[in-house]
């Protein structure tokens, strides 16, 4: 090589697909605690009722999943609150996924409800467990999605918590 010639920089190496995490320490956290609380409720499934009609159980299922969403959402706000601002607030037509299924979930379970519909639901204790473990595991795949409405589409972004709606 010439020495008066400088040697072409070398690329930056990629990060390998085990230095960059794959979960947060949050999402960690809630993995742990979704099969934990599930055995709780198991546990304590003699306090809980052992039958109800269908409506009921929409409505329990989608109130559980907007009672993660949030817990979630609180523990990311407090995250937030020691983390300086450094960009301003992002603006999107769009809503929460999560949001979206456990208010229509709820809607649909109150509609169940006053339509009159009673087909009743047994709970044992192992299906106390699979549906918590069930509604925790679906709330915890859709939590990083978006309803767009302009253009409608359902989209992956892991910081809509930021997000300023529009209308």
């Amino acid at each position: 090589m010439n020495p008066e010639r400088p040697s072409p920089a070398a690329p930056e190496p990629t990060p390998s697909p085990k230095s960059v995490p794959r979960w947060t320490r949050h999402e960690k956290a809630e993995l742990v605690l979704i099969p934990c609380i599930a055995a709780i409720m198991m546990a304590c499934s003699n306090f809980l009722p052992s039958s109800f009609s269908i409506g009921e159980a929409t409505l329990y299922a989608a109130a559980a999943l907007l009672f993660q969403s949030l817990i979630r959402y609180l523990a990311l706000l407090a995250k937030a609150k020691s983390l300086p601002l450094d960009e301003p607030k992002r603006t999107d037509t769009c809503f929460c996924l999560e949001s979206t299924v456990g208010l229509t979930g709820i809607f649909v379970g109150i509609g169940l409800l006053l339509s009159g519909i009673r087909n009743p639901i047994t709970m044992t204790p192992a299906a106390w467990g699979i549906a918590l473990v069930s509604v925790g595991t679906f709330g915890f795949i859709i939590k990083d999605y978006v309803v767009r409405w302009s253009p409608w589409a359902i989209a992956k972004d892991k910081d809509h918590l930021n997000l300023v709606v529009r209308l």
